[in-house]
């Protein structure tokens, strides 16, 4: 059995595996398939749909994007690349692989009901962002409100008599009303760009070999200033 059959016989275990709903177990053989056949781009599209399984968003994407280098005319591999980014909520570059993906395939169903879903999701999130600032306002301007309504009614020294007192209370707690739905979508963008960002190895990356040439470079790099000025010096002397 030569390597290629192997890959195959791999890619079926990996298959039987996510049947089982075993994600972990079915990305082992898939990873085996691989560094035996590391042209297999079927092999990089079910290992990609397994990582999403277990969440693990960076490797998919990786996946993808090597799937769509070794098939660029493959319509799944720009499918497998939307869902990754469906998932982390980046829904206009999910968008756009679908559609690469429905240009290949025009008449592929699967594909086109992603993309609809897509631009709803794109749809939603938009109008929940131009929401939040409002909601944010209303917020602070009614806990002015209450501030000032409370030390009228209940305090036996109100504070709060003047008009230009009670706007600018007003106004205080509307401004930490926007700032705080500020901080909430900063602190929600952050959490979907960490999404993407690369785990810990886990020793389901690049299978390819690193370069002897790079490696001695980086070698080489490392050494210190004060050998770099003891060279120069020896040139100096020689000329």
């Amino acid at each position: 059995m030569n390597n290629k059959e192997k890959a195959e016989e791999e890619k079926e275990l990996g298959n039987e595996c996510m049947k089982s709903h075993n994600p972990t177990e079915a990305i082992l053989h898939y990873t085996t398939g691989i560094k035996l056949d590391k042209k297999e781009h079927r092999l990089y599209s079910n290992r990609c749909f397994a990582f999403l399984q277990i969440q693990q968003f960076y490797l998919a994407l990786q996946d993808a994007e090597t799937v769509i280098k070794l098939n660029p005319d493959w319509p799944k591999g720009y499918y497998r690349k939307g869902e990754v980014q469906f998932c982390t909520e980046n829904y206009e570059e999910a968008i756009r692989s679908y559609e690469t993906g429905l240009a290949l395939d025009n008449a592929n169903e699967g594909i086109q009901q992603a993309i609809n879903k897509s631009k709803q999701k794109l749809e939603e999130y938009i109008k929940a962002k131009r929401r939040l600032p409002w909601m944010g306002l209303a917020f602070g301007v009614l806990v002015g409100i209450t501030l000032i309504l409370a030390d009228h009614f209940v305090a036996e020294n109100p504070m709060l008599e003047s008009m230009v007192l009670r706007c600018l209370v007003v106004s205080v707690f509307a401004s930490l009303g926007l700032l705080a739905t500020w901080l909430y979508s900063y602190m929600l963008q952050l959490q979907r760009s960490s999404l993407l960002d690369p785990p810990a190895d886990l020793g389901f990356g690049s299978t390819e070999p690193k370069c002897n040439g790079t490696t001695e470079k980086t070698k080489n790099s490392k050494k210190s200033p004060s050998a770099e000025r003891r060279r120069s010096q020896r040139k100096c002397t020689k000329t």
